[in-house]
């Protein structure tokens, strides 16, 4: 269910491979595992039971038996509160796709198939995302767009300064959920 629900966070595209393939399922999986808190483990157990709940009052049947278009209304409903959730289905939402983004931006897959990341050289022009300029319009799936800075302007680090007369950036460090913000120097 993990699996199905993370595909639909961060879908493959005709950019990239999406969650399934950079097997963000396990990676959460095994983080859950390794936690030394049963709180967080119960957690997950509930707000993928209330999922499924969810899922027999919308649409009659579980979710991995619903269709593909009752799964993302599914999704859609719990995500339409994504900054002040209220109900424990919308704070899972935000879990959830915390937790998958950090998967999906941390894994082989999302590093270096999706922001095409080269190593540690010069970057030259713009970082991008799912063929999205930083600012523009969200890529398909539920990932944000405070999400989606955060994790270019992680990719502009790593890749190296950026050649840019205007004046310095400022990156939301929102770690889903924290105000904090950074500026990444630009030089040259």
């Amino acid at each position: 269910m993990v699996d199905e629900l993370s595909e639909l966070i961060i879908p493959t595209d005709d950019h990239s491979p999406g969650a399934r393939a950079a097997q963000v399922a396990a990676y959460i999986d095994g983080r859950l595992a390794e936690s030394f808190e049963d709180e967080i483990r119960k957690r997950w157990r509930e707000g993928l039971a209330r999922i499924n709940s969810l899922s027999e009052e919308m649409h009659g049947r579980p979710f991995m038996r619903a269709t593909p278009e009752q799964r993302v209304a599914l999704l859609t409903r719990i995500a339409k509160n994504e900054e002040k959730p209220e109900t424990p289905e919308e704070h899972f939402f935000q879990e959830l796709k915390g937790r998958t983004a950090r998967a999906y931006y941390t894994s082989k897959v999302g590093i270096h198939q999706d922001m095409a990341y080269k190593g540690q050289r010069l970057a030259t022009g713009i970082c991008r995302l799912r063929g999205q300029v930083s600012g523009g319009h969200a890529p398909d799936g539920f990932l944000n767009r405070a999400c989606r800075d955060l994790f270019i302007g992680f990719v502009c680090e790593m890749q190296g300064p950026r050649r840019s007369s205007r004046a310095p950036s400022r990156v939301s460090a929102n770690d889903h959920g924290s105000s904090k913000s950074r500026t990444i120097p630009q030089r040259g």
